[in-house]
């Protein structure tokens, strides 16, 4: 069974606050820089109010990743 690969980020780390997430290209940079997803692994994006949906190409090699562990335990989703 595949896992989920989207998720929905409610809080925010590294110090960063909902107002620095102003569009989705902050929204990007912060995904990419703060929790470290390789941008060829995300294939979509939204920032919404107080949250960033993150949907990312379905594939296994990333499953064990750190950065993969982080996003889930960041989204609420338990591996």
């Amino acid at each position: 069974m595949m896992k989920e690969t989207t998720f929905v980020i409610k809080e925010l780390d590294n110090g960063w606050v909902w107002q620095d997430i102003c569009d989705d290209e902050i929204a990007y940079l912060y995904c990419n820089e703060e929790l470290e997803v390789p941008e060829e692994w995300i294939e979509a994006l939204q920032c919404r109010h107080d949250a960033i949906q993150i949907s990312l190409h379905r594939d296994r090699r990333y499953f064990a990743d750190d950065w993969f562990v982080n996003l889930q335990r960041l989204s609420g989703k338990s591996a």
